[in-house]
């Protein structure tokens, strides 16, 4: 678990819900991680780490001001065996730990990296499509891109530009989630 600042809160595998989540913003980080493999690109970390500055100090956004963000970010510890067996512990309480985050999650972010040849995204994606908590940012280069963006369409899921930052993602997230909905002053962007 990384305290990032006093209102973000990154989670990795096996970390639990710190008392008093009930009113954070619960967001579930998944999609590619197979270019990760020397922690260069770690995404999920610049999202998280990209939101502090969105929630505090003097540039942060009314509507994320003050709210307490946790991200839960499924990449695996350097020290974990990522063995796919159901005979492997780790793999199954990583597994277990992720099916109960997604759970417990407000929203869903499922990033897809252009280069990626993994099918875990594609997995997730069937799997979360029809959650009603699923944001997704997939390139157009990206093998199966077609594929994702005809589903995003035909589901009513919001699909990102390749080029959306952290800005873009929680302005997406605001508009899916009724805990941002609540100030009705504030106009969110579409």
């Amino acid at each position: 678990m990384q305290q990032l600042s006093e209102n973000v809160l990154l989670l990795s595998p096996g970390d639990q819900l710190p008392p008093m989540s009930n009113d954070a913003i619960k967001i579930y980080l998944a999609g590619s991680q197979d270019l990760n493999p020397a922690g260069n690109n770690d995404w999920q970390t610049k999202i998280a780490t990209g939101t502090v500055s969105l929630t505090e100090g003097p540039n942060a956004i009314s509507v994320f001001k003050g709210r307490q963000w946790i991200f839960i970010s499924p990449k695996l510890a350097p020290q974990m065996d990522p063995t796919p067996s159901l005979t492997n512990q780790e793999f199954v309480n990583k597994k277990t730990w992720e099916m109960d985050m997604v759970n417990a999650a407000d929203g869903i972010f499922l990033n897809f990296l252009k280069r990626s040849m993994s099918p875990l995204p594609l997995f997730e994606f069937g799997l979360f499509a029809s959650s009603g908590k699923l944001i997704v940012r997939c390139p157009e280069e990206y093998f199966q891109y077609s594929q994702v963006a005809f589903t995003c369409q035909r589901m009513g899921i919001t699909l990102l530009p390749t080029k959306a930052n952290v800005k873009d993602v929680l302005w997406s997230m605001a508009n899916l989630l009724p805990i941002l909905q609540q100030n009705k002053a504030i106009q969110l962007p579409e």
